[in-house]
């Protein structure tokens, strides 16, 4: 693999995490981190910029046509799902935990959320790793 290639694909799951992170952890904590709100309020935008662009840039390094390829397309589609579900509905829900709202229908809706987006990322990881179809 080309080293550019490495480092947007590092890139590219730091984004993942720093950008998913939060929602998946924060409803089963008792009491939200100090870091918590320092990613939620600087880094969590830009990492969650990083992830199409990187994952462009990566397409256009490994010379990939996601038009034809049924992983790929698929994946692409189940982040923009997963992604418009954190901003509409899951970022909402972490927002008022930082704030310290710890209602036990808060943290069920968190936590219900974060296994939905739980399973998609790691269907989108088996996607990426087993490439059905190729």
């Amino acid at each position: 693999m080309a080293p550019i290639f490495l480092a947007l694909l590092s890139l590219h799951l730091l984004g993942v995490l720093v950008s998913y992170g939060p929602a998946l952890v924060l409803p089963y904590l008792d009491s939200p981190p100090a870091w918590a709100r320092l990613v939620l309020g600087t880094v969590y935008l830009p990492a969650t910029l990083t992830i199409p662009l990187t994952g462009v840039g990566m397409l256009v390094v490994a010379g990939l046509n996601p038009a034809t390829k049924f992983w790929l397309w698929f994946s692409i589609l189940l982040y923009a799902g997963t992604f418009v579900y954190l901003l509409l509905r899951q970022r909402p829900v972490v927002r008022r935990l930082l704030r310290g709202d710890r209602s036990a229908a808060l943290l069920s809706a968190g936590q219900r959320g974060s296994l939905v987006i739980l399973l998609i990322i790691v269907s989108i990881g088996a996607l990426m790793i087993f490439k059905p179809g190729r």
